[in-house]
């Protein structure tokens, strides 16, 4: 919404700024109404249109979503407890509240404010109405207004006072028939709706002076052609003021616009090649087009290779590590960074630091820290550059010794958690999407944020009624567990790609048996195409 008012508002202000630079002076009068009614439409709509043949194209294949951990056992109970017992002690937080939506409060005043005022001029419209006798002349049907030099129109009613002699009565009421035939009181209700809508905006109020001006030249334009201009501008300048300012309706004795049409109907006709200067609207959409696609492909995209932030410094290596570890791991970070500064991309460095297959082997301590920096490394990297409700649980690096030591007790096991996603070869995957995939019996029609919540909370009940917690007690493992576990939802909506890290190899087997068994989902989109989605959560569970 917000997005939206800034970027009509620009618009409407480029506009206008075309037309007092290229337009104003010209005597296409027809011309340029159109061209005042045409540009607020436009940019009313253009903020929707993106074309994507306008915006940069995104190098990632895949989005990548956390998911909160999924709580089994005694910690699901006791955090459903806790939930239970915050949701009845909360309080409504009314600073929060009227900071998020502060913006939208200060709308409504002054849509509340506009709209009261509107409803002040609409009642003294009706009054001024209501003194009019309904009279006819040269087939022109006008209401009289007594004791009045009053000369006005609204719609399809012309209004004239009592006091304006026979003559200039005639050429009053031709002039106001214009404003009726071409229904200028239309324009100034149009431009009256955009001041309700946009009342902060004074390229909205300018705008309707400007035409208002138009329909005055117009209808001036009309009657000279079988009227003297002499004594036309005599008519102008013998008449006196006598109307209420309703600036939704024509007023024929206007001063503040009786100078202009005067110079207006001196002025000689513009050359018909200066119609060329209309063309102004092309480049103009363009432009406007192409920041709205590129506005909307920043919003999509969080950032790029090009945007990454500088590389965080250095870990501190764990208390416990020798001084031989410490200053290897130093030097390995050491390595990293430096890749990364030469453009390396993320695949490459992965290929020289990760080993995906490190379970299956005792690795050296080399290849262990080698291993633990590059992960330790994508976790800092990825949190960096996203906002801070979507960061991912970092780990800490176990000494080499230790490692051996749980190794030798669980053969197969995999210490640290996976990296987070490493296919950056020209850009971080991207964790906005514009439709993300759906759970059965999720609401399809729904935004993002109630799709994503009703998919965690299928995603926590499938695995509590499918994860065998029980596993943990007989694999001999005590405390605190935790399963990490990431899995892709292709463009199909099947589950592919299912990786774990657990502290036993069975445990993992278990939760790749889990999520591999979820059930069909509805794909997630981008660009009206199906997309790859990359999901990540926790498992955690307690044995006692």
């Amino acid at each position: 919404m917000g997005l939206y008012i800034v970027q009509f508002s620009l618009f409407l202000a480029v506009f206008y700024v075309a037309y007092l630079l290229f337009l104003k002076k010209e005597t296409f009068f027809n011309y340029n109404r159109i061209y005042l009614l045409l540009t607020p439409f436009l940019a009313l709509l253009l903020p929707f249109i993106t074309l994507d043949f306008l915006r940069p194209k995104d190098s990632t294949g895949a989005a990548f979503i956390n998911l909160p951990p999924v709580l089994l056992g005694d910690f699901a109970v006791a955090a459903e407890e806790t939930q239970a017992v915050t949701h009845n002690l909360e309080v409504f937080n009314w600073s929060q509240f009227l900071w998020q939506n502060g913006f939208l409060i200060l709308h409504g005043i002054g849509f509340c404010v506009a709209f009261l005022l509107l409803i002040k001029k609409w009642n003294q419209f009706r009054k001024f109405k209501q003194r009019g006798i309904q009279k006819q002349q040269d087939g022109i049907f006008y209401k009289e207004i007594q004791n009045s030099r009053v000369a006005c129109t609204f719609y399809n009613q012309i209004f004239i006072g009592s006091e304006i002699n026979e003559k200039e009565r005639q050429h009053i009421l031709q002039h106001e028939w214009v404003h009726v035939t071409q229904n200028h009181s239309l324009d100034l209700l149009f431009f009256e709706i955009l001041k309700l809508l946009f009342w902060f905006h004074p390229a909205v109020y300018f705008y309707q002076k400007e035409i208002t001006s138009l329909h005055e030249f117009i209808a001036d334009e009309k009657v000279v052609r079988n009227l003297s201009k002499l004594t036309y501008y005599q008519n102008l300048l013998n008449v006196a003021f006598g109307t209420h300012h309703i600036s939704f309706i024509n007023q024929f004795f206007n001063h503040s616009l009786i100078k202009k049409r005067i110079v207006m109907l001196q002025k000689s006709k513009s050359a018909a090649q200066a119609k060329l200067k209309y063309l102004i609207l092309l480049p103009l959409m363009a432009a406007m087009l192409t920041y709205v696609s590129c506005s909307e492909n920043e919003e999509a995209v969080e950032t790029t290779q090009s945007e990454l932030p500088t590389p965080p410094p250095p870990p501190a290596p764990p208390a416990n590590l020798s001084q031989e570890d410490a200053q290897m791991m130093n030097q390995l970070y050491t390595e990293l960074t430096n890749m990364k500064k030469e453009g390396k991309s993320m695949n490459e460095i992965s290929k020289v630091f990760y080993d995906a297959n490190i379970h299956k082997y005792i690795p050296s301590r080399e290849d262990y820290y080698r291993s633990m920096v590059y992960i330790k490394f994508t976790y800092q990297n990825y949190n960096s550059s996203i906002d801070s409700d979507k960061k991912i649980e970092d780990f800490e690096i176990i000494p080499y010794d230790e490692y051996l030591k749980f190794r030798r007790h669980t053969k197969d096991a995999l210490i640290p958690p996976p990296p987070p996603p490493s296919n950056l070869e020209n850009g971080i995957p991207f964790s906005a999407i514009e439709t993300l995939p759906t759970y059965p019996g999720c609401d399809e029609g729904s935004n993002n944020t109630i799709r994503k919540q009703c998919f965690s909370d299928k995603i926590r009940n499938f695995v509590n009624n499918n994860f065998d917690v029980g596993l943990g007690k007989k694999l001999g493992l005590t405390g605190e567990n935790r399963v990490y576990v990431r899995f892709v939802i292709s463009k199909d909506g099947g589950i592919e790609d299912v990786q774990a890290r657990a502290p036993h190899l069975e445990l993992q087997k278990e939760a790749e048996r889990v999520v591999n068994s979820l059930p069909q989902m509805q794909p997630g989109m981008q660009d009206g195409k199906p997309v790859n989605v990359l999901y990540s959560f926790p498992i955690i569970f307690k044995i006692d």
